[in-house]
């Protein structure tokens, strides 16, 4: 019951619906299930922080600076999925990857132009320096944010554009080409 409880609960948050509108009566029956999962997520993730943190200290306790950071930069993956971000790793403090989804939000200005934000929404992260795996789920435990802004993005890298005909996969694949090119560290 928790299993789907909480899987209902990350689907009503990535569709951006009101859980209290959707539980219903049940709200509070559903809240004693999560306060007592979200325990036990807390503790695992918890573990694994400590877990991750213990095995960069001892695989890189010693080094200096210089070479911490050098090891650091070479851990980045060179090109990122299209469904990929750069995260800071909340156990070593490096660049890891996270996987999820990008999202355009359009809105229009008073004078009609459309202005654009490009959010990231993580599923999953993994550093390469320390090893820290996380699902969504575990996240908040981990102090870890689950969506954030892509700054200066351009949002035609990050959706496809249709036309009066329908979709144009050219257009798709041109802006997904110049998505991974501008993603190469």
């Amino acid at each position: 019951m928790v299993a789907f409880v909480q899987y209902a609960d990350a689907v009503l948050a990535d569709l951006r619906r009101d859980r209290a509108e959707f539980w219903g009566v049940h709200l509070e029956v559903v809240d004693a299930l999560l306060a007592d999962a979200s325990d036990k997520v807390a503790h695992h993730a918890g573990v694994k922080l400590a877990q991750a943190l213990a095995a960069f200290d001892q695989r890189y306790g010693e080094e200096s600076p210089e070479v911490l950071d050098l090891i650091r930069r070479l851990a980045i993956p060179p090109v990122l999925g299209r469904d990929q971000a750069l995260a800071d790793c909340p156990a070593c403090e490096s660049l890891g990857v996270a996987e999820g989804e990008h999202e355009v939000d359009w809105r229009f200005e008073s004078d009609d132009s459309p202005v654009s934000t490009v959010w990231f929404y993580a599923t999953k992260f993994a550093c390469g320096v320390c090893g820290l795996q996380l699902d969504r789920i575990e996240f908040e435990p981990a102090a870890m944010k689950s969506q954030w802004e892509i700054e200066g993005a351009d949002p035609a890298k990050y959706e496809a554009y249709a036309d009066s005909t329908g979709y144009e996969e050219e257009a798709a694949d041109a802006a997904y080409e110049a998505w991974r090119e501008d993603n190469r560290l």
